[in-house]
C-alpha cells in the first residue's frame, strides 16, 4: 500500500512541472536540417514613417556655412542639435524642411525618406551634393506582463518579434511563449491584434507580426501556476495554500486507497 501513495505522489508532483517544451524557441525547426531553418517572412518589414512619428535629420556637405545653418535652424516642429533638426510627422506625413517647405515622409522608410529629401535639397540648387542622413527619434515599442514593462526605441530599419524580446531581456520563466499578444495601431488608424507561438517556426515566421511597427504593445500572459501562487502584496502565502491543498488531496486518495 505504501507504493500507491509513493507512486501517486511522485506522479501528482510530476503534472505540477513545467515541461521542457514550454520553454523552447522554434522547436518546429530540425537541429541538423540548416536549409529548412533558412525563410524568409513575405510581410512588410522595414519601418515606414508614420504621422505623429518623430525623426532626426542631419544635412551636411562641403559648404561650412550651410552645415551650421541647417544644424541651427528651426521652424515649427523642429528643434536643432548637434547638427541635427527634429521633426514630427504631421497630420498628413509631412515635416517642413528649411527652404524647401513641405515634405511628405509619411510612408516612406528611412533609406527612402534620405534619398527623396536630397532629391529635393538638390531640385531646390541649394545644396549641389548634400548628404542626408535620417534617424530614428524615439521609435519604438512596448512591453507588458512577464517581459517586463517599459518602451524599446529601435535601433534598425526592421526589427523581429525574437529580437524585440531580446532587446527587452527576453521572457520570464512564467511567461506563456505559446501565446503571446501584439497589439498593433495600423497606419489607416485601425487596431489588430495577433497571438505569436514562440515554440512554432511555421506560425511565426508568416505571422504578420513577425516584424515589429512602432508603437507595437507586446504583452506576455503569466502561466497559471504564476497567477495561482501570486498575491496582491508579493507574499508567498498562496504557493504555502497550494501546497497544503495538493497535500490533503494526496492523502485524502491515500485513504479511500487504504479502505479497498
Amino acid at each position: 500500500m505504501k507504493n500507491y501513495f509513493i507512486i501517486l505522489f511522485a506522479a501528482l508532483l510530476l503534472s505540477s512541472c513545467a515541461s521542457k517544451k514550454d520553454f523552447l524557441y522554434l522547436q518546429d525547426i530540425p537541429q541538423r536540417d540548416t536549409l529548412y531553418a533558412e525563410v524568409e517572412s513575405k510581410v512588410q518589414r522595414n519601418i515606414q514613417f508614420r504621422p505623429g512619428d518623430r525623426v532626426s535629420i542631419r544635412v551636411t556637405s562641403r559648404n561650412r556655412e550651410l552645415n551650421e545653418l541647417f544644424g541651427q535652424v528651426s521652424s515649427s516642429g523642429a528643434s536643432a542639435t548637434k547638427g541635427n533638426s527634429n521633426y514630427t510627422l504631421d497630420e498628413m506625413g509631412e515635416i517642413d524642411f528649411p527652404f524647401v517647405g513641405k515634405l511628405r515622409i509619411g510612408g516612406l522608410d528611412r533609406l527612402q525618406a534620405e534619398a527623396y529629401i536630397k532629391q529635393k535639397l538638390i531640385e531646390s540648387e541649394i545644396i549641389r551634393e548634400p548628404y542626408v542622413s535620417v534617424e530614428y527619434d524615439q521609435i519604438g515599442f512596448y512591453t507588458l506582463g512577464d517581459m517586463g514593462g517599459g518602451f524599446i526605441a529601435f535601433k534598425n530599419d526592421k526589427t523581429t518579434i525574437l529580437e524585440a524580446i531580446a532587446m527587452a531581456g527576453d521572457l520570464e520563466a512564467t511567461g506563456r511563449r505559446q501565446n503571446i499578444l501584439l497589439l498593433r495601431r495600423n497606419a489607416d488608424g485601425s487596431e489588430s491584434a495577433y497571438r505569436l507561438d514562440l515554440t512554432s517556426r511555421e506560425q511565426l515566421y508568416n505571422s504578420p507580426a513577425f516584424y515589429m511597427q512602432q508603437n507595437d504593445i507586446i504583452y506576455v500572459e503569466p502561466r497559471n501556476k504564476k497567477i495561482q501562487t501570486s498575491t496582491i502584496n508579493g507574499t508567498t502565502y498562496s504557493t504555502v495554500g497550494g501546497f497544503l491543498s495538493l497535500f490533503s488531496t494526496v492523502v485524502t486518495l491515500y485513504l479511500f486507497i487504504k479502505s479497498l
